[in-house]
């Protein structure tokens, strides 16, 4: 009998309220974590967030782990003003830095560095991020006359693991996360890729020539509507 349902292989590990809705819909979703991230909080990283807890700073977080690690790395939640990625790590600040205020959002990082340059007021900002962040925000803040001190809370470690099955659809939240997946996988021609953003998009097209089903928005859940709707609109497996 033909296997009717749709088998996808996320990149990244998803909370299962999202797993069990796409389950509901006819997809699988499979997860497998090809990078993993730890934060890097020595003692002179420590002491300078400390500091800065005390100031009012404008601050930019683009990641969650960034915002997970210095919320780790201090006793009282800081009085910033912060740019913020999308939904998700704008929730998490909320939760964990709650008596600072998010000021700018952006769907990408060029997105977040062009409004904050509209409203930064002392033309400094402190960018919180990971050791494998991209030039975008920082260069579009430094071309507005904006000083940029970047403090790097997390690291980046790449997983290469092999699948040995082939997926409907494989989804991807970041580059570095392509870059990890195809040091050791390949896909079938027929594979649909779905990405976030751009610049995932991009690292994508430097391994395959495949379909790409692209969502502007950052986050999982928004990736994951994508492929909800894509299936239930299309309803075509592709490796049954």
């Amino acid at each position: 009998m033909q296997n009717t349902r749709i088998e996808i292989l996320s990149t990244r590990p998803l909370d299962q309220s999202l797993i069990d809705a796409a389950g509901a819909c006819g997809i699988d979703i499979e997860t497998i974590s090809f990078i993993e991230t730890e934060p890097i909080i020595d003692n002179l990283i420590k002491n300078r967030i400390a500091s800065l807890s005390s100031e009012h700073i404008n601050a930019v977080f683009t990641s969650m782990n960034a915002v997970e690690a210095v919320s780790a790395a201090i006793q009282t939640s800081p009085k910033w003003k912060i740019g913020s990625i999308g939904t998700t790590t704008q929730k998490l600040i909320e939760k964990e830095l709650k008596d600072s205020s998010v000021i700018a959002t952006g769907n990408n990082a060029a997105d977040l560095a062009h409004r904050l340059a509209l409203i930064v007021d002392d033309k400094k900002i402190i960018f919180f991020c990971g050791n494998q962040r991209r030039d975008e925000l920082p260069s579009i803040l430094k071309d507005h006359g904006i000083e940029v001190e970047e403090i790097v809370v997390y690291r980046t470690i790449p997983q290469t693991i092999r699948i040995n099955k082939q997926y409907d659809g494989v989804a991807f939240y970041s580059p570095s996360a392509v870059d990890s997946f195809f040091s050791v996988n390949e896909l079938n021609a027929s594979t649909i890729v779905f990405s976030i953003g751009a610049t995932t998009s991009e690292a994508i097209r430097k391994y395959v020539d495949n379909k790409i089903i692209v969502t502007q928005q950052p986050g999982k859940e928004n990736l994951v509507d994508r492929i909800i709707d894509y299936y239930t609109s299309t309803q075509k497996p592709v490796n049954s």
